[in-house]
């Protein structure tokens, strides 16, 4: 299965689905004499850009992605937790931002992309050749669109972190001006209290 990669070096994860399935309990059938039934979940794994897909028993698939070279354990540990949400009955999210949710393209080119394997924008950024082809006509603009999307939001993101440092900063700063503030305070008080004369008490025996 190829990797889709996106133009900063970065490998696109697969999409992965569940189901439960209803097959048959060879052990069973044999020691009953009578066909037994048994639910197993199964995994159906679809490489973005590709309408390919590969349907493996979900606990197997999932052992195995923990020793694959080309899944990161980041991804592996996304996979365990998608089958637990799905598990616990939550539908599963796409990893990215899903096409029918970006403002860039129309329902209809939303349509296009879905029908020709692309569900995200990141999947659509990392597309390759084949993938475009299979888009049709519009394909590379959509795909410099995605691109230009990705890298202002990959700038939108740090800004907003430069911001969010630079206010802790200032706080921090603030912090500690007010703490030299006090501290002044307490010296300048310390300092008067220092200057006055004392008072001497009557020396009623003089």
């Amino acid at each position: 299965m190829n990797i889709s990669v996106l133009p900063d070096g970065k490998s696109r994860p697969p999409h992965i689905f569940f189901e439960e399935r209803s097959v048959e309990d060879r052990d069973a059938t044999l020691l009953s004499g009578s066909v037994k039934m048994k639910s197993v979940d199964y995994v159906i794994v679809n490489q973005p850009g590709s309408k390919d897909t590969v349907e493996k028993e979900a606990k197997m698939w999932l052992e195995a992605a923990k020793h694959n070279p080309n899944f990161p354990p980041a991804w592996v540990d996304r996979f365990q937790t998608q089958y637990k949400l799905w598990k616990e009955g939550h539908e599963p999210t796409p990893d990215g931002t899903h096409v029918r949710m970006w403002a860039a393209v129309t329902k209809a080119e939303a349509d296009t992309l879905i029908n020709a394997g692309v569900k995200t924008v990141e999947d659509l950024a990392a597309a390759n050749e084949e993938t475009l082809r299979r888009v049709g006509i519009g394909a590379r603009t959509l795909q410099q669109k995605a691109r230009a999307w990705m890298e202002s939001a990959a700038k939108t993101g740090a800004t907003a972190e430069e911001l969010t440092a630079l206010r802790a900063s200032n706080e921090s700063q603030q912090q500690q001006i007010e703490e030299l503030r006090e501290k002044i305070r307490k010296l300048a008080a310390a300092n008067i209290a220092a200057s006055k004369p004392e008072e001497k008490a009557d020396d009623f025996l003089n």
